[in-house]
């Protein structure tokens, strides 16, 4: 009877605190109306587009030709001697004198090629020019030269000593040409005179 009346009352203290315990009531979590915010959009600019650079434009520089005598001008008045091979190909020597302290001349001379069109390779050093007792050899570039007037091109300068026994002074001068002109064969050019030192 004892063991009874101990079950029922156990019984009777579990439904007890069953029932004063009750369910525990969470705590309500305050809804939060998430405001659903709609997000910012990044206003990302158009890309800059870097401009475009105009190129320079770089004159262009007319390439030289190489190896061409270029045409100069005869200066006029000055004295001169010139060949005769009966076609318009010619050499002109313009010169000039000066006497010196010592009694000797100074004698500028310049070998001159007069010419229309012309076309002729470079000349060897057997060219040369003599006045009075001295030698100066030259060679010579190659020519071109497609206009249809007359001009004249360079062949070689240099500067004479001569004696000042004589008021006159021999001159030589020789360039190979080697080829035809107008139809005209010249193997040499020539200028053969005298000068008056003065």
């Amino acid at each position: 009877m004892k063991r009874i009346l101990s079950l029922v009352l156990t019984l009777l203290l579990v439904f007890s605190l069953v029932a004063c315990g009750g369910t525990k009531t969470d705590e309500t979590a305050s809804k939060s109306e998430s405001k659903t915010e709609k997000p910012t959009e990044n206003s990302t600019p158009a890309p800059t587009e870097k401009p475009t650079e105009k190129p320079s434009e770089k004159p262009t520089e007319k390439p030289t030709e190489g190896g061409t005598a270029k045409p100069d001008e005869a200066p006029e008045g000055i004295k001169y001697l010139r060949s005769d091979t009966g076609t318009q190909l010619n050499m002109i020597l313009e010169y000039d004198t000066a006497k010196n302290q010592d009694g000797t001349y100074t004698v500028d001379a310049t070998l001159k090629l007069e010419s229309y069109s012309l076309n002729v390779t470079a000349r060897g050093n057997s060219n040369y020019i003599k006045i009075g007792d001295e030698n100066y050899y030259f060679s010579t570039e190659a020519i071109t030269y497609s206009g249809a007037e007359k001009t004249t091109f360079t062949l070689a300068t240099h500067r004479f000593t001569v004696s000042g026994d004589k008021n006159e002074v021999g001159v030589y001068a020789i360039w190979y040409f080697n080829g035809t002109y107008n139809d005209a064969p010249l193997a040499t050019i020539v200028i053969d005179g005298k000068i008056t030192l003065e």
